[in-house]
């Protein structure tokens, strides 16, 4: 690992300081409904969750982002870990890398599979309990995630019930 800035964003984010209280990222290979290998990581965030587990579960609450990174990018990316760490003051973060990307399987469709990449990352948070997924993307991420809403939004996501 790089022992620039990069590399401190990259450690940081897999190997957060024990003395801050977060509890250990979990790394999954997500299968989407097509079949598809999708590299991810679930970060339960530098937020307290006064629930008395000490177990290392999951929350099973709240504020979950899921960030969905541009084309050739992956989830370890140095901006894609500095964008997880600054969501993850605010909530849980789930970052993943699309098909064709990163660790992910397949091969990349630039935009029209990868809408069923994202849809697996989303399922998965609401999996682990949370209830407000808020997707966040760049570049092809905010196209995909324009997608999935449209696709998949929930009634009163618009605010009119």
């Amino acid at each position: 690992m790089s022992t620039g800035r990069a590399g401190h964003v990259t450690r940081s984010a897999f190997f957060p300081d024990p003395g801050t209280g977060r509890r250990t990222p979990l790394r999954r290979f997500l299968r989407t409904l097509d079949g598809v290998p999708i590299d991810s990581v679930y970060e339960p965030g530098a937020v307290v969750y006064d629930d008395g587990d000490v177990t290392g579960t999951p929350p099973s609450r709240g504020l979950v982002f899921v960030v969905a990174h541009g084309f050739t990018g992956d989830l370890e990316r140095p901006h894609v870990r500095r964008v997880a760490r600054a969501f993850a003051r605010y909530g849980a973060v789930v970052t993943f890398s699309f098909r064709g990307h990163g660790a992910s399987g397949g091969l990349s469709t630039v935009g029209d599979r990868e809408v069923l990449d994202l849809a697996a990352a989303v399922a998965w948070a609401r999996e682990l309990g949370h209830t407000r997924v808020a997707t966040v993307g760049f570049s092809m991420g905010g196209s995909v995630v324009l997608r999935h809403a449209a696709l998949h939004g929930a009634p009163g996501a618009d605010g009119h019930g």
